[in-house]
């Protein structure tokens, strides 16, 4: 059946409003050509561009103001612009272990930025199979670079602002460790310098 109206047509009702469709879809056309549509699939609610390539934007007033607050770009499988900020509680990729998250930048540097307040600690952990194995971030309280295990107040290596680096088991390069106050080489040892070499005791004594 067809209702026909030249003008405007206003629905006002005192309670609800229902549109009970048996075929599952309600359907939104212009001038008789379908742009879009509400559908239900399999219990699914989808709401569907109906036009090829046309986007979908959910749009608000911001202070009076016309905002598209995200878009979804069809002719790009669905790629999702913000206007703004995009907070979540947990962000999930996949379950595919070679799957990942890529952030890429058009053009400039790409960049990752965590932001505490004052007197937090900002962190990136490192999971396996749910157990927490490292952590790397700005200890608030030091003012240092921390690679730790749980978290930067269990640090591993420290680097502070001036570059100082500090590494609480000790540092292996090649066959030399540096560990406390003993500097080990597993094969001969060299010191070479292309000026003085000046060995300081100030026990007095060079073994």
């Amino acid at each position: 059946s067809i209702f026909a109206n030249e003008g405007n047509l206003t629905l006002d009702a005192a309670g609800d409003i229902l549109f009970d469709a048996d075929g599952g879809d309600v359907v939104l056309l212009d001038g008789g050509t379908e742009f879009g549509r509400f559908e239900q699939n399999s219990n699914n609610f989808r709401i569907k561009s109906s036009a090829s390539n046309a986007d979908i934007l959910l749009m608000g007033s911001d202070n009076g103001s016309a905002v598209t607050a995200l878009t979804l770009d069809m002719s790009a499988a669905g790629a999702a612009t913000f206007n703004s900020s995009a907070r979540a509680t947990k962000i999930g990729i996949g379950m595919n272990p070679t799957e990942m998250l890529d952030i890429t930048s058009s053009s400039g540097d790409a960049r990752i930025r965590l932001d505490a307040p004052s007197g937090s600690d900002t962190e990136i952990k490192f999971y396996n199979d749910g157990t927490s194995q490292y952590t790397v971030g700005h200890d608030d309280a030091t003012d240092n670079f921390v690679i730790g295990t749980t978290n930067v107040d269990a640090p591993l290596v420290t680097v502070t602002k001036s570059g100082v680096l500090t590494a609480n088991g000790g540092v292996v390069v090649d066959t030399m460790t540096l560990d406390t106050a003993t500097l080990t080489a597993t094969g001969n040892f060299t010191v070479d310098s292309g000026g003085d070499i000046t060995l300081d005791a100030a026990g007095t004594d060079i073994i």
